[in-house]
Formats: C-alpha cells, sequence, structure tokens
C-alpha cells in the first residue's frame, strides 16, 4: 500500500497506528486510487465514493415554439383541438405500423 501511495513504508506504518497524520499528498493519492472523495475522507461529509455523487439531471428542451403555440391554440379553439386529434386517430389507422414501431423505440 506504500508504494501505491508514494510513501516509504515506515511513514505508512505511522499513519496506519495514528502516531502521524498523513501528508495531504498521500491523502490525495489514497483518493485518487481508490476513487474516494476526499469531502468524505477529510471531513466526513457526503457519499465515500466518487460515482455516488449525486449529478444534476440536465434539463429538457421542451417542445419546439410552434408546437407550444398550436397546445395553447388548442386550449382556446376547440376546433383546432378536435381537428387535430381527427388527423391524428386517422394517421394511426393508416399508418398503424409505423406508428407501433415508433412507440416501441420509447
Amino acid at each position: 500500500m506504500a508504494g501505491r501511495l508514494g510513501v516509504v513504508r515506515s511513514s505508512y506504518a505511522r499513519n496506519e497506528y495514528g502516531e502521524t497524520p498523513p501528508k495531504l499528498m498521500t491523502l490525495y493519492n489514497l483518493a485518487n486510487h481508490f476513487n474516494i472523495s476526499l469531502n468524505w475522507l477529510l471531513l466526513n461529509e457526503g457519499p465515500m465514493h466518487l460515482k455516488e455523487t449525486k449529478k444534476e439531471p440536465e434539463p429538457s428542451p421542451g417542445p419546439p415554439d410552434d408546437v407550444k403555440e398550436m397546445v395553447e391554440l388548442m386550449e382556446r379553439v376547440p376546433i383546432l383541438r378536435y381537428k387535430a386529434l381527427l388527423y391524428f386517430h386517422d394517421l394511426k389507422k393508416e399508418h398503424k405500423e409505423m406508428i407501433e414501431a415508433a412507440m416501441g423505440e420509447q
């Protein structure tokens, strides 16, 4: 272990027995070698392993502006909503295999 951390064996032994604290470079090497968070190692805060660190999900881009506009209009103009739904149902009947294949990709 001393060799992996880049310290001499006697220094590592003194660290292990609590006689001396490890140097910062030793802690850095330990964290990198075992993928351990320095926050956890030094402060006992957060997850131990870096892979456990939660990442914020990226926001989805949302629908395009023309789709937003159409949805807003469909809420205000009922005939537009019914025409769009009628077209959608006709399209599903006419192109059933293509629609099912597209839905299977989700």
